[in-house]
Order: structure tokens, then C-alpha cells, then sequence
């Protein structure tokens, strides 16, 4: 079994408050698993404590939530991407029929492409499951990592 290379201040042991910071930074992304905001905050404080040598081996956490962070942010981004180009195919009929009519009522029935509408719930339901798909990765990089630091080991 070969070894990891050594990592940036591998050699040092962290700190208790050390530790402190890294257990609030997991809580704060166990939170943004359903709130934004405070996987916002761990991101910031994680891009500030990957580079401290005090940090030891969490620096390897602070690197890993950091990635976590922004792939899954990437990956939300396109699945809410496919979501709304998928949409594109109904609205264009929609606006293309009301350019024709001149007319944007709620009495107004329009006529909609089958194919538009298959698009449009074929790309809602692809973007959907990105967006679980990438929800569950999230969870799992979250609960891997804590687990890793709960035995005082890199990742």
C-alpha cells in the first residue's frame, strides 16, 4: 500500500481550536446542504485555513470541502442550465404565437408542438435528476469527510 505524498504542514499536529474550526466549517456545510448561505460562509473559511501551516492534515478537509463546494456549484449551475434550455422550446412556441395574435390573454388558448412540450419535460426531468444527483454527492462528500476527521485522519 503506497502512501499519500506529504501535504503542506503534514508534519504538524493540530491544535484543539484547530480542530474547533474544522468541526464548525463540516457543521456549517451539513447546514448547506439545505440553506446556501452558510456552505457560502465554509467555503470562504476553508479557502483561508487550506493554506495555514498550524492547520497539519485538515488542510487536506479544507482543500476537499472547498472542491466540494465548488463542483457541486458547477454541477447545479448545469442542471438548472438543461432545465431552463429545455424550457426555451415551449416559450419560443408560446412567443411566436402571440407575436402572430397580437394578443396575450388568459382566455387565449394556445396551441403547443408535442415535440415542445416533450422537450421541455424531458429537460425538466434530466435537470431534476442532476440536481439530485448532485445533492446526494454533496451529502456524501460532507458525511465521508466528517468521518475522516471524527478519526483524526487526512482525506
Amino acid at each position: 500500500m503506497s502512501m499519500p505524498p506529504p501535504t503542506q504542514g503534514s508534519g504538524v499536529v493540530p491544535s484543539t481550536g484547530e480542530f474547533g474550526i474544522a468541526w464548525v466549517v463540516y457543521a456549517m456545510f451539513g447546514f448547506g446542504i439545505f440553506l446556501w448561505w452558510p456552505a457560502l460562509f465554509a467555503v470562504l473559511v476553508c479557502h483561508l485555513r487550506a493554506g495555514s501551516l498550524a492547520a497539519g492534515f485538515l488542510a487536506s478537509h479544507y482543500r476537499w470541502l472547498a472542491r466540494t463546494f465548488w463542483l457541486s456549484l458547477a454541477g447545479y449551475v448545469l442542471a438548472v442550465g438543461i432545465i431552463l434550455g429545455g424550457a426555451w422550446p415551449l416559450l419560443r412556441d408560446i412567443l411566436a404565437q402571440v407575436r402572430e395574435r397580437g394578443d396575450w390573454s388568459v382566455s387565449t388558448s394556445f396551441g403547443l408542438a408535442w415535440s415542445s412540450l416533450f422537450a421541455t419535460i424531458g429537460a425538466a426531468t434530466l435537470g431534476g435528476l442532476l440536481l439530485f444527483g448532485v445533492w446526494c454527492w454533496f451529502i456524501y462528500r460532507v458525511v465521508r469527510g466528517a468521518v475522516r476527521l471524527a478519526d483524526a485522519q487526512s482525506i
